[in-house]
């Protein structure tokens, strides 16, 4: 019955689209989730894609975005509005902005300088660093938006910085344990945060035994070794 409700919501904004129902589209938008919609993308006429990423509520706009191939994003970036375009920058994780941007870039370097300007200092300045790697490296691959805690932080402090933290963060599920010089010491998961004592410290149940790859290992190599170890992420050292 759920799937029948989907596709006949799915019916309904296709045939929104085909009216030209701006309104409609928008309001039926909001009911589907974006991953529905990507599901049927390659069905849409140019057109009504189009529509769908001028219109649906941004954040939906930019997770279906991020999920386009870079030749498609380039031509989009070329032809919305430039205040939806604008809109979908920011809402792009740091590692999805780059990708986009390097796509554009390859089809018409003075547009990408342009959209690099709208972007505020720092996450202009994480989009250089992170062009600066092969995309089918591990350095091309990873995003900045992590959650870093020091060893001496007791459980309830990183609890509190979390609620500050995390909307920002994609990983907020694991917790890299970071020395003064900055050096990966170890990881923990939030499942292990939340039942720790609060006056723990960080150093008590962190794990120092951490997994990671490096900036230049191959994402085939990377693949490998999330499924070796049965990870969701896997942290991405470089020399220092």
């Amino acid at each position: 019955m759920r799937t029948q409700v989907r596709e006949n919501l799915f019916d309904s904004l296709t045939r929104a689209l085909q009216k030209g129902d701006v309104a409609l589209v928008q309001a039926l938008g909001d009911k589907i989730h974006p991953q529905e919609i990507l599901e049927h993308w390659d069905d849409l006429p140019g057109e009504h894609q189009y529509v769908l990423l001028t219109y649906l509520d941004a954040e939906a706009a930019a997770q279906i975005f991020s999920e386009l191939d870079p030749e498609d994003q380039a031509e989009f970036l070329e032809t919305l509005p430039p205040w939806r375009v604008r809109q979908i920058l920011e809402e792009l994780d740091p590692d999805d902005l780059t990708d986009a941007l390097q796509a554009v870039e390859e089809e018409d370097p003075r547009l990408a300088r342009q959209l690099k300007e709208w972007l505020d200092p720092k996450t202009r300045a994480e989009v250089e660093a992170l062009s600066a790697y092969d995309e089918d490296d591990a350095g091309g691959l990873m995003t900045p938006e992590y959650v870093a805690v020091r060893a001496g932080m007791t459980v309830d402090e990183v609890l509190q910085f979390l609620r500050r933290a995390a909307p920002d963060a994609e990983t907020v599920y694991y917790l890299y344990v970071l020395d003064d010089e900055g050096h990966l010491v170890g990881v923990l998961s939030l499942r292990d945060l939340i039942v720790a004592d609060p006056s723990m410290r960080v150093a008590e149940i962190m794990n120092p035994d951490v997994i990671h790859v490096t900036t230049g290992t191959d994402q085939e190599e990377v693949a490998r070794v999330m499924a070796d170890y049965d990870l969701t992420v896997v942290p991405v050292t470089d020399d220092a």
